[in-house]
């Protein structure tokens, strides 16, 4: 299956809940439904909404964004080499991204059900949309090429594997001091 990368790097900037350090998400494509007036025909007061949006081709885990850009077409040179604007040509294109949310798996929020709830209210996996898995570090929107893979998520790195480890176990990590936070990292890691 072929796979769209970095479809979280313009999304970074909306990742602003601020988590517990280490805090283990799960990114998972939400539905939205961007028509008009999606009353008419996905009703979103009703439960499973987003299948009618889908079956109306709304494409509710998308979101397309229109991106106008103007071009000066520059008049020829004058006497002096100066050249002035005739016009602005505009081009227009369309964006599509997918609708990101973190679920967080952690038992201090919604009891470890997130995602399960996540699932009740429409959210999809972003493999079934065709995109590369994300790590599941809170806040991190990488793709990397390896992931890896433990017990408790996906990751992009080692630091956030044990990071979000120590978090979903209990274990406090300091996050001010570098330091301090390599030996703990350095005992958790024996630990595994």
């Amino acid at each position: 299956m072929k796979t769209r990368k970095n479809a979280g790097r313009r999304l970074e900037a909306l990742a602003s809940t601020r988590m517990y350090p280490g805090q283990a998400t799960h990114k998972m494509a939400r539905a939205i439904c961007g028509a008009s007036d999606p009353r008419d025909e996905c009703d979103v007061q009703r439960a499973e909404w987003w299948k009618r949006c889908e079956s109306a081709s709304h494409h509710p885990y998308m979101t397309v964004t229109e991106i106008t850009e103007r071009k000066p077409v520059l008049a020829d040179a004058d006497e002096a080499g100066r050249r002035k604007i005739e016009r602005w040509d505009e081009e227009v294109y369309y964006l599509e991204t997918p609708n990101l949310e973190q679920i967080p798996v952690s038992v201090r929020v919604h009891s470890g059900n997130g995602i399960y709830w996540a699932i009740q209210r429409g959210c999809r996996e972003v493999t079934e949309l065709g995109y590369a898995r994300f790590c599941d570090f809170g806040g991190c929107w990488a793709q990397p090429e390896e992931i890896l893979e433990t017990t408790f998520g996906h990751y992009c790195c080692e630091d956030h594997a044990i990071a979000a480890g120590a978090d979903l176990r209990g274990v406090f990590v300091d996050v001010m001091h570098a330091e301090h936070r390599r030996e703990q990292f350095d005992k958790i890691r024996a630990a595994l």
